[in-house]
């Protein structure tokens, strides 16, 4: 099921990319201009600057810069006509990257509306729309990714001021909802964990009872079923 995000009348096709390591000729990725004027759009492969807050396991600053040159999309830069739906093919530049794990870049869209004579001749500002998406590379060797498998490896520890999550699988796991007994975690600043990595989040007073609830986020950018575990008190 392709899960579509309006933006400003610019229709994306999906939220997120998985590139597997068998795509000789690529993957493509689609956007839709459904309104009435031109846009000019400038697509990039970039670091994936989220998430900032969880770790890994083996921490390596390589891998940033390593994906900054690993992917390009094409074309990258495009008139984007009103009511055209344009296809970008994103290539592998370099076979460099981690083998034991995903790897994760981001695919920024920012789109440029056209400028009208009298804009251009007077002093308004033109805003641009601009989009960051989450392209995951999956190497070879690595198990079936399967929600289910996956959800089963996660460890949950409980202290009395902390959840910890670890993730001991070579995925990146995107958690869309995340609660302990009936009141909801914030996870604005922790909602991706890296492979082999974990993230902690504060509880309080309000974060009674053992019963964890989650639902992660499926490769099409949807919500995956409630999860449920139950926890004793480390």
């Amino acid at each position: 099921n392709n899960i579509q995000d309006q933006i400003n009348g610019l229709t994306l096709h999906s939220t997120r990319i998985i590139y597997p390591h068998d795509a000789k000729n690529g993957v493509t990725y689609t956007i839709t201009n459904n309104t009435a004027i031109p846009y000019l759009l400038q697509a990039r492969l970039l670091p994936w600057e989220g998430n900032s807050s969880s770790k890994t396991a083996n921490e390596n600053t390589e891998a940033a810069d390593e994906n900054l040159t690993a992917f390009i999309a094409l074309p990258p830069l495009q008139r984007f006509e009103p009511g055209e739906t344009l296809t970008l093919r994103i290539l592998q530049k370099h076979h460099l990257l981690a083998q034991d794990k995903e790897s994760i870049a981001q695919l920024s869209l920012t789109a440029i509306p056209a400028q009208s004579k009298e804009a251009a001749e007077g002093a308004q500002m033109i805003l641009a729309v601009q989009n960051n998406l989450k392209l995951f590379y999956r190497p070879a060797g690595l198990p079936e990714h399967h929600l289910d498998n996956i959800a089963e490896q996660l460890q949950f520890q409980r202290t009395k001021n902390t959840l910890t999550l670890k993730n001991p699988t070579p995925f990146y796991v995107t958690l869309a909802s995340l609660s302990v007994g009936k009141n909801a975690l914030n996870l604005s600043s922790s909602r991706m964990i890296p492979p082999f990595g974990e993230a902690q989040w504060p509880l309080d007073a309000s974060h009674m009872g053992s019963d964890i609830h989650w639902q992660l986020m499926e490769d099409d950018g949807g919500t995956d079923k409630m999860r449920t575990r139950q926890l004793s008190a480390m």
